[in-house]
């Protein structure tokens, strides 16, 4: 074979590899997987944790489709954290928060 004939065929070869992995991986689907947000420990290191913040210190957004909120307390100090699952982020308000992560282009 000449040296065009071996590149065509790589070109090809390497077109329905692509091709093959494409049609292979599975679909995103927009399902919310909520066992791995309350599998988020109750002990963090020494910190314990129980359910609920006050609302002026996380309150909460209508645009989570699942969350969980604890206070941890390690003696006198106190920790708030939230964890929340969103969904469909792509509307208008969130336009400049995702350009940041993935920045559009021409």
């Amino acid at each position: 074979m000449t040296r065009s004939a071996w590149r065509l065929a790589l070109a090809l070869g390497l077109l329905a590899a692509a091709a093959g992995v494409v049609y292979l991986v599975p679909l995103v689907r927009d399902g919310i997987n909520t066992a791995a947000l309350y599998g988020f420990p109750v002990t963090l290191g020494g910190w314990t944790g129980a359910e609920g913040v006050p609302e002026w210190a996380l309150p909460d957004d209508p645009r989570e489709r699942a969350a969980i909120r604890r206070t941890y307390r390690h003696g006198q100090e106190q920790a708030w954290v939230s964890v929340a699952i969103f969904t469909r982020q792509d509307d208008v308000s969130r336009r400049a928060s995702i350009n940041f992560i993935y920045p559009e282009r021409n």
